[in-house]
Order: C-alpha cells, then sequence, then structure tokens
C-alpha cells in the first residue's frame, strides 16, 4: 500500500497541518512579507524533508483507524465541544474573554493594533499565544466573519477528534470508550481531598463557612490552595481552555511517536516549534522532553528541518512574544504559602493529582516503552509547583499539560493489560470522583440554557462573537491587560510587524 493511504500517514499529515496552521497564517498575516515569505519557504523545505523521512517507517506501522470508528470519534468530539460551549450554545468558561478576542482578530487588520487610556500604555498591540483561534479567525475574515461561530466550533472538533486519534495509536487501543474516558476524566482527586479536608474540618471544628467553602470549591472544580495549586483536569479545561490542549496534545503526540516509535529526533524540534503560538506555557512543558531527547542524540538532531525550520519559527514567535509586557505575579510558592505548610501542601498536591495514579502504575510504565518519557513527566509535574508565575498560576496549569497527557496515555495502555478482576468497576470510580464536579460545574448552567434557547429560539439565543466586543471593553484590570497585551515600542513592532498606523 502506497504510504500516504495508510492510517498513521494520514494522521500524521492531518495533525501535522492541524499544529502548523496557526503558525503559517500568524507568520503570513503579522510579520512583513520581507520576512515571512523567506521564513515560509524555510518552513516549507522543512516541511518535505519531514514527510519525505515519513514515508520511510509508514508501511512498518500497523496502526488502522476504519471508517466506522472516525464516525464514533466524530460524534463524541461533537458532543463533548456543543456539551462544553464551544460555538456558543451553551455555557463556556472564559468565553468573554475569548470571544473579545476572536472579534477583534476577525474585525481588525493584523497586527491588531489598541489606541486607548484604559490599557497600561495608550498604545498597544495584542500579544496573546491565539493559535486556536487565528485558523479559524482568517477563514472568517477571508469568506464571510458570521462564519466565525461554525468555524471554531468546527475546528476544535477537529482537534478533539485529532487528540483521540493519538491516545488510541500510542496506546494501541482496540476499544474507544475506556481510551476516550481516560483522556478527558483521569487526573487529580481534588474532590477527594477537599472532602476530607473541608468536611472533616466542618464536623471536628467550630470554623464559620467551612461548608459553604466546600461547596463553593466543588463547583469550581477544587483547588489546593485558591489558584495557586492545581493542575488542570482534561474535561474541564476543554470548556475554560482549550487553546491550552488541542495543539499541546497533538504535538506531544507527534514528538512521542517520532522519538519512542520510530526512534528519530530529526524532527522533534521542527515539530515542537509549532506549539509556542498555540501556548508559550505548553512548549515550557514540552521542553524538559526535547532537552533528555537531545542530549541522548545530539548529533542526530542536527537537521535541516529542527535547526533551519525550528529556528526561524522560534525566532518569529519569541520576538513576538518578548513584546509581550511583564508578568508581575510571580515567585517562588513559599512566598505565597507559609513556608512548612508549602512543603506539606505541595507534597498533598502531587499525590492526590497524579502521585496515586503512579504508585500503582508505576511497575508497568518502568518496563514499558514509555519509561523515560515516563519518568521526565513525573519528575516535570513535581518540579512545577514550586514556582508561581500569572495572575493565577498560569505556568503550573498548562505547563502540565504534554506530561499529563502521556501519564494518560500510559494509564490506558496499563488499564488494557492489567488483569485485575474488577478494573472496570475501580477505573469508573476513579474516573466518577474525578468527573463528579467538573459534571456539577459545568452542566449546572445547562438546564437553563436549554430553557433559555426554547424561549427564545435556538439559532437566535445562540451567543455569538459578532455581538461581542472588543478586549479593550472587558476590564481596565491591570493583570488582564498584562495577559493580553504587548508594547507598541517593542523590537517586533518596529522592524518586523506590518506596517500600520497608529494614530
Amino acid at each position: 500500500m502506497p504510504p500516504f493511504l495508510t492510517s498513521s500517514y494520514r494522521l500524521y499529515l492531518y495533525s501535522f497541518l492541524y499544529l502548523a496552521l496557526p503558525s503559517l497564517i500568524f507568520i503570513f498575516g503579522w510579520f512583513r512579507l520581507a520576512i515571512s515569505l523567506p521564513a515560509l519557504g524555510i518552513i516549507g523545505y522543512s516541511t518535505f524533508l519531514f514527510f519525505k523521512e515519513l514515508t520511510k517507517f509508514s508501511n512498518r506501522d500497523t496502526f488502522t483507524l476504519p471508517p466506522a470508528r472516525s464516525i464514533k470519534l466524530l460524534l463524541i468530539s461533537t458532543g463533548i465541544c456543543l456539551f462544553s460551549g464551544i460555538g456558543g450554545f451553551t455555557f463556556q468558561g472564559d468565553a468573554e474573554k475569548h470571544y473579545s478576542m476572536l472579534y477583534d482578530l476577525v474585525n481588525q487588520d493584523w497586527p491588531v493594533l489598541y489606541i486607548s487610556d484604559l490599557i497600561l500604555e495608550k498604545k498597544a498591540f495584542l500579544n496573546y499565544y491565539f493559535g486556536y483561534f487565528l485558523p479559524p479567525a482568517f477563514l472568517a475574515k477571508t469568506f464571510n466573519i458570521h462564519w466565525i461561530d461554525d468555524l471554531i466550533l468546527v475546528w476544535s472538533i477537529l482537534g478533539l477528534y485529532l487528540s483521540f486519534c493519538w491516545v488510541l495509536k500510542l496506546a494501541n487501543a482496540k476499544h474507544i470508550g475506556w481510551a476516550v474516558l481516560m483522556l478527558l476524566f483521569l487526573g487529580g482527586q481534588d474532590f477527594i481531598y477537599a472532602t476530607l479536608k473541608l468536611g472533616l474540618n466542618h464536623i471536628f471544628t467550630d470554623k464559620p463557612g467551612i461548608w459553604e467553602i466546600y461547596i463553593a470549591e466543588v463547583n469550581t472544580v477544587c483547588v489546593f490552595h485558591n489558584t495557586i495549586l492545581r493542575y488542570p483536569t482534561n474535561f474541564y479545561a476543554v470548556s475554560w481552555a482549550p487553546q491550552h490542549l488541542f495543539g499541546a496534545w497533538i504535538c506531544t503526540s507527534l514528538v512521542t511517536d517520532q522519538v519512542i516509535f520510530r526512534k528519530n529526533i530529526r524532527n522533534i524540534g521542527f515539530i515542537a516549534a509549532f506549539l509556542p503560538i498555540w501556548s508559550v506555557f505548553n512548549a515550557i512543558g514540552l521542553l524538559p522532553f526535547l532537552m533528555v531527547f537531545i542530549w541522548k542524540g545530539f548529533r542526530k538532531f542536527l537537521s535541516f528541518q529542527n535547526l533551519a525550520g525550528g529556528g526561524i519559527l522560534v525566532f518569529l514567535v519569541g520576538t513576538f512574544f518578548i513584546a509581550h509586557y511583564p508578568v508581575e505575579d510571580q515567585g517562588w510558592i513559599w512566598e505565597y504559602i507559609p513556608f512548612p505548610q508549602a512543603m506539606i501542601k505541595i507534597l498533598l498536591f502531587l499525590l492526590f493529582e497524579f502521585g496515586y495514579l503512579a504508585l500503582i502504575m508505576n511497575g508497568y510504565a518502568q518496563k514499558s516503552p514509555y519509561k523515560l518519557i515516563w519518568q521526565i513527566s513525573l519528575i516535570t509535574l513535581s518540579v512545577l509547583p514550586f514556582y508561581v508565575l500569572g495572575y493565577f498560576n498560569d505556568l503550573l496549569m498548562r505547563a502540565a499539560v504534554p506530561s499529563i497527557f502521556l501519564i494518560n496515555v500510559v494509564a490506558v495502555c496499563f488499564f488494557y493489560q492489567w488483569k485485575f478482576k474488577y478494573k472496570k468497576l475501580a477505573t469508573g470510580l476513579v474516573l466518577f470522583m474525578v468527573a463528579f464536579p467538573q459534571l456539577i460545574a459545568i452542566g449546572k448552567h445547562l438546564p437553563g440554557t436549554i430553557m433559555f434557547h426554547a424561549a427564545h429560539g435556538f439559532s437566535e439565543s445562540r451567543k455569538r462573537v459578532n455581538e461581542g466586543k472588543s478586549l479593550l471593553q472587558v476590564t481596565d484590570a491591570e493583570w488582564f491587560n498584562y495577559q493580553y497585551f504587548g508594547k507598541s515600542d517593542s523590537f517586533y513592532m518596529k522592524f518586523l510587524a506590518k506596517k500600520q498606523n497608529l494614530k
């Protein structure tokens, strides 16, 4: 069979296009032609070399994805995205911010420039990891701005579908159900922690408001210490931060498959260089893996696509993000939590978030092909909590995504070879305890939304991007402006950005 007809080759092709398209649009739309055209030429040639090498391995790959399975995965992906509020039919977390950014991307020229006394300086520009939003925004700008709501939904469905396909491939999973459930729901047992701590405090102490705090934490998917210690669970993050999931999952999958199953690191730097425009924090979380892989095979890493293709991507995206306003909310964990309490809380956090999984699966993982990746994941997740960066500690939540994804993949592998008689019951209980607060937090909005749609008409009552407002009108809070805006006098704006008039 020709390589391009195999399921594996097609999955690589679609995944690479999905991962790379935001960077290509970004370079073309946000940089001067004298810079973007040569850069796109280098990236194009690197892509040619990548797929030329890929054909050498495709015939050895036994992964198949029959049409019936694809249809099931597409239906599941569609249902999850709709339930999570993507597309505007029901509640979606952080929708106001995301819709406002989409509004600006669709309705303003690129780069998106702002002139206002409400922001940190009178002149600024949109500076955010907006890779997830760029392809739908570009298509809407090109064809019809009113398509944006449907385009972001379709784009999200494709991202989740490809992620599910990769879990099936990497775990060699024969059945869809458990693999999908474990990717979405396997994670931190915050609910159990909140129940033990706050529930017992409510019973044995006279502290006022404990029960109210417990209910509040369950309804916000329970956090260990406000927003300082928190790993996201994937199902909840699909609603609140899809921009930090789909690109990271697909990029991590491509890199993992190249290293573990194809024994090839000639492309991993090139692949990984497409991730920062999706999420800088995701890229930071992938960096420990890249460093170890490069250390173990430095000479093999020295390829045109890694050095030239990956290099030009890192340079252009790097100059863009260097223009970002500095993040003032940062410091060591003990600057936020008193030192003795911080260490105890971190140990409990690590135990309830992924430690319980590590204790169960470590014996299997150490003998599996994922041994090295498993070890890097555990170390990365253990180190991340010690430094806080961002108003909501985005570093911890988002840099953890690649490692959590890989632990979930190993968990799927472990599940299918686990000989425990009641493994389905045990796994189901674990997943339910993770899912319960998430389903409450997202699902509590569903009845009201359905009633609202019934009263006002399903299409008419849909939340739409072009009925929203600009980012400038969301809030004038400094932490918000630090998150979304960049400096107009930066190197990027002076020498690299497309020319526009800042009046």
